[in-house]
């Protein structure tokens, strides 16, 4: 069965989201400055379009546009062992006596 040559349109507006990762919050904030104040909404879309193979059908537009630095910071921590006792000599969490060769009989 062949399918017809009516193409699907689709009703209403697209909106996508990204993450730029940056090595510091400093340049993270830097570059989500110079996005929002030096790249406006006419010139992102034709950034889009070039990027589209020639001859698309597609209408693009940027209604508006927001760019933010969010600083995200991870810290691990390591616990310590538990205490063997301050000035204790030879403290061993050993249970028993080990035997570590053959018992004789």
């Amino acid at each position: 069965r062949r399918l017809g040559s009516s193409s699907r349109r689709l009703q209403g507006s697209v909106s996508f989201s990204y993450r730029i990762s940056m090595p510091s919050a400093e340049t993270a904030s830097s570059l989500a400055d110079q996005i929002s104040t030096s790249v406006s909404a006419e010139d992102f879309a034709g950034l889009i379009e070039s990027h589209l193979p020639e001859g698309h059908s597609m209408d693009i537009s940027v209604l508006s546009m927001q760019a933010a630095a969010v600083a995200v910071t991870v810290t691990t921590t390591a616990t310590p062992p538990p205490s063997m006792g301050v000035g204790v000599v030879g403290a061993s969490f050993a249970q028993g006596l080990t035997a570590l060769g053959p018992i004789p009989m």
